[in-house]
Order: structure tokens, then sequence, then C-alpha cells
């Protein structure tokens, strides 16, 4: 069951995100005057047909449904009536050809801006950026954060003014932020609130100390920042709730070990049920100002694939929601700073500073799709807009075979007056055929490796 559960939300994935690309080519084509022949969803043997329109445009789905094509009328594939000359691509304005080619990746770009926004204003329920202990050592002790911390601004660089700062309203931002500091390799300057609200303060993170591309090594610096263990859910007759756990307790010590953060917490519960009973544990939590000991006994969950212990507890949330106009910009923010993060990554794998394991394929696709749908609609959507975010950074990449690969003809043309020539095309594709070969085979090698759980 939850494999073909995976494979329908890669296939609803597919089925979104495909269209839309080969869409905007669709689209701006006609806007051009070019005589569109058929629009396929998939590559290979044709499964379905219909034809649409006054020109007859042939609306397909193929047998193999990675991806799809824009066929249009061109003099250099086929013989082309007197009459139709004038809507054939190949003679369509410079700027007109390089419109259609862009379309497909801007449509996906702009898909992503949409859905961002779209999650910005409809709210997502988010963990608080409230911090538990920072482990000795790390990092973010270092920096002084303590427990009970509150992130309510982030800025990049050791250095700079007050209008640096991006205000943090989740998780999610602190997240985003960190992303950015460890791809530039750069400090991160964390504003706090600390008791309540009653100071505020501002810290510098060293995250240029970590890579976190490469294997620890042996003292090596850890980041240290993780949630406070502060229960803000729990469910009915769970094992919490039967354990007499309240809402606001702050979980201390888990069988005498101090637990530093949610992470930790979660460990610990998962841990108390490998032999397949969950085992008692004994928890000492503080409760307005008092230190509890409490019993508690996870019980197993048997929903998903390999039965887990749950103690029936979430931790400190809150839904997040943006006005309409605040979202659109937030949305298009989001899109911009990721999409400069993702050709970051891809710029320091060319360079070797980034290990090629990052890479994912359709498998890594499928498993995420799927666990982002069970967390629930605003993180599926999120999700979509993250993968047609990648699909457009990817198809910009100046590789032939890509948009982006034709885009740099175009600008080849744009340049010296001429097209490049035939046999420099035929020798650029086969080119860019051996790349995308290789990194087809490289993302389902490490498909292939993450499902054994060779990582």
């Amino acid at each position: 069951m939850a494999f073909l559960q995976t494979v329908f939300w890669f296939i609803v994935t597919l089925a979104i995100l495909i269209p839309i690309h080969e869409y905007g080519h669709y689209r701006v084509a006609r806007a051009c005057g070019v005589k569109v022949l058929r629009f396929s969803i998939g590559f290979g043997n044709v499964l379905w047909r219909r034809r649409f329109g006054a020109d007859g445009t042939e609306f397909a789905l193929s047998m193999i449904p990675l991806g799809g094509y824009v066929k249009m009328l061109d003099e250099r594939e086929q013989p082309v009536a007197p009459a139709d000359l004038p809507r054939t691509f190949n003679r369509r304005p410079l700027y007109q050809r390089a419109l259609i080619v862009a379309a497909g990746p801007a449509a996906n770009l702009a898909l992503a801006v949409v859905l961002f926004a779209f999650v910005q204003w409809y709210g997502q329920d988010m963990p608080t950026p409230v911090v538990g202990t920072p482990a000795a050592g790390s990092v973010m002790a270092d920096a002084g954060l303590q427990r009970g911390d509150r992130i309510v601004a982030t800025a990049q660089g050791a250095e700079g003014s007050n209008d640096d700062f991006r205000t943090v309203r989740s998780w999610d931002d602190v997240m985003r932020a960190l992303e950015g500091a460890v791809v530039e390799h750069e400090p991160l300057r964390l504003r706090v609130t600390r008791d309540g609200g009653a100071s505020t303060r501002t810290l510098t993170a060293a995250i240029d100390q970590i890579d976190p591309f490469s294997a620890p090594k042996p003292g090596a610096k850890s980041l240290g920042l993780g949630l406070v263990a502060q229960i803000g859910t729990i469910v009915p007759d769970g094992a919490a709730a039967s354990s007499g756990l309240k809402l606001g307790d702050v979980i201390l010590r888990i069988d005498g070990k101090p637990v530093d953060d949610a992470y930790a917490v979660r460990a610990a519960i998962e841990a108390s049920g490998s032999g397949g009973t969950p085992k008692a544990m004994n928890w000492e939590v503080e409760r307005a100002g008092q230190v509890l000991a409490i019993p508690v006994t996870a019980r197993m969950d048997t929903s998903g694939d390999t039965p887990v212990a749950r103690a029936g507890i979430g931790f400190q949330h809150e839904v997040v929601r943006a006005a309409p106009l605040e979202a659109i910009g937030l949305g298009a923010v989001q899109t911009w700073r990721q999409a400069g993060a993702r050709l970051h990554i891809f710029a320091m794998m060319l360079t070797g500073q980034v290990s090629t394991k990052v890479i994912g394929g359709p498998g890594a696709i499928a498993v995420a799709a799927n666990a982002a749908a069970h967390q629930g609609f605003t993180w599926f959507v999120s999700f979509l807009a993250r993968v047609s975010l990648g699909l457009g950074v990817l198809n910009l990449l100046p590789i032939p075979m890509l948009d982006g690969g034709m885009l740099l003809y175009y600008l080849f043309e744009g340049a010296t007056g001429r097209p490049v020539s035939e046999l420099w095309q035929i020798w650029l594709q086969r080119g860019g055929a051996l790349i995308l070969l290789l990194l087809m085979t490289l993302a389902l090698s490490n498909d292939a490796v993450r499902l054994l759980g060779l990582q």
C-alpha cells in the first residue's frame, strides 16, 4: 500500500509540473504565430492522442512520462507547404524563438512563485522558532544561544546594518536563512528575544565553520540548533495523555539523560521501541517552575512500512499567514533565493566542493512527494513549488538538449549575426546528450543507494 501511495503522489507531481512547463512553450509559440503540430506529455510511443483547434494540434500522452515536448512546424525537420512558411519556428525573429524556448522554464518558475505565495497566504502550521539547548562546543553554543531563545530575525554575514535583517516568523524561515549562510559559506547573525521577550540581543553564529556536504571530521564543529522540547500538542488517548503530560511541559531529561531539543526526544522515543515492544521511560519535565518525574511508555505505530514507537506528542507550533500582496512578495523572494542557492550548489558540485550524492532522481522525488502529501495539503503545495523551481533552474542550465542550451545558441547568434553551424549543433547535441545521460545515471544510482539503505 505504501508503495502504491508513493507511485500515486509521484504521478500527481508529474501530472501537474510537466504540463505547466510544456504549456509555457505552447502558449508563447501560439502567441508568436508558430504552428504547433504536437503537444506531448511524455516521450516515446504515443498511448493516447486527440486533435484540437483550427491547426489540428495533436495532444498526446506518451509511454515515458518523465518529461514532454512541443513539436512546432520547422523547415529543418520536414517539408513545409508554401502557405505555412510564415508560421514555421525557424523563420521567426530571434527574440521570438528565444521567448518560446525560455517560456517553459519561466512557466515553472512562475508556478513556484504562485505556489509559495499561496502557502504564505493560506497559512501553514509551522514549528515556532524557539530553540532548545545547543550542544556544548557547537557553533550555536559558541554564539551564546540559550534554551528558550526565540529567533526573531536573521542576517547573513558577520557585519552589516540593521536593514540586512529579515523577520523570522517560523522555524522554516530560520532553516532558509541557515541554508543561505551554508551555501554562501558565511556567518549568520541572529536576533533573539530572551526571558519571554524581556530582552533582545544579537548573536553571530560561525556557520562558515560547518561543511554539511561531507562526512564530519574528528573535532569538527556541529551546528547545535534544534527546537525546544516543549510540548505543543497531545494526541487524545495517546501514551502522553495517559501518562499525565500537559501542554507546555518542557522535557528536560529522559532516563536521566539530558534532552537538548525536540529531535533528541523523538530519537529517545523511537529507541524505546527498537525491540518491538516499547520500554517504559522516566521523563523529567519542567511545569510551572517545578521539575516533575513522569513515567511514559510509548505505543507502536504500525501505519507505515516499519513499526515505530510514538508517544502521541507534538512540539510548539503556530499557523503563519501573510496578507495577499505580502504573500506574493514573499513567494517571489523565496523563489529567487532558492533558485540562486540551487545554482550555487550546482557550481560547487562542478568544482568538487559538494558531493554529487545530493543529486536525486525520480525515486527521490517520489519518496519526497509521498512524505509531503502525508504531512498535509500546504506541505505538498510547498513541495510542488520546490520541484517546479528545480525543473525551471535545471532547464535553464547551458547544456545542449536543454532549453538553456538553445538559449546559448541564440545568444551566439545575437552576438555574431549568424546561427551556430549545423555541424557544431550536431556535436554539441551529442555532448549534451552524454551529459544528461551521465546525470540521469548518477541520479538513479543515488536513488538506488538510498532505497537500499547503503548511505
